[in-house]
């Protein structure tokens, strides 16, 4: 588990199990103000909690990917999830994707400080050289997380994919190794990190 720390709490990102995790997940983005996260994926939302368990647990046996949930340290209450994808050994590159919260925490830091984890990850201990960041093009939130956190967007790839009966525009970004390391010492000398 990495302990991460932000003005409003502590908060833990630990692998993500679908049958622990999904029915505290379910309702954080299936009741009033969270389904809109379902708005910009592929999926979902999910009609019971059931079939998102399912689909949760679809994501341990997939083969180069990791997904991770967030938790508050005082409760053990979930509050977000994201996932680490196209992780092989004959690539020097991952993308961060699927990276939702819950509304009561939006704004509040835990999604900067949960992706900052997984790019420590991403670099330290899987040792990739590049984290690529796809969108929807009209999802402002995550672009914009993605540029707070220092990705550089490097392309706008026009007519994507076919979301919810819309052609979907992605912007994608991306962040090297180098760029992470200097921005991480930058954060730890001004007691950020």
């Amino acid at each position: 588990m990495r302990r991460l720390e932000t003005a409003d709490g502590t908060f833990g990102l630990m692998q993500l199990e679908g049958s622990r995790d999904g029915p505290h997940l379910y309702p954080l983005f299936h009741a009033d103000g969270g389904q809109e996260v379902w708005t910009y994926l592929r999926d979902g939302p999910f009609r019971t909690m059931d079939e998102y368990v399912r689909h949760l647990d679809g994501f341990a046996g997939r083969h180069g990917l990791l997904a991770f949930v967030v938790r508050e340290a005082a409760s053990a209450r979930p509050v977000g999830m994201s996932l680490i994808i196209h992780i092989s050994d004959r690539t020097e590159s991952v993308e961060i994707a699927y990276v939702l919260f819950a509304p009561d925490v939006h704004g509040k830091g835990v999604a900067f400080a949960a992706v900052q984890a997984l790019l420590e990850y991403i670099f330290q201990d899987l040792g990739k050289m590049l984290c690529i960041w796809k969108c929807d093009s009209l999802n402002a939130k995550s672009a914009g997380l993605a540029r707070k956190l220092g990705f550089r967007q490097t392309e706008e790839i026009k007519g994507d994919f076919v979301v919810k009966g819309r052609l979907r525009d992605s912007l994608v970004f991306q962040m090297q190794a180098q760029d992470w390391q200097a921005q991480d010492r930058s954060l730890r000398g001004s007691g950020m990190r």
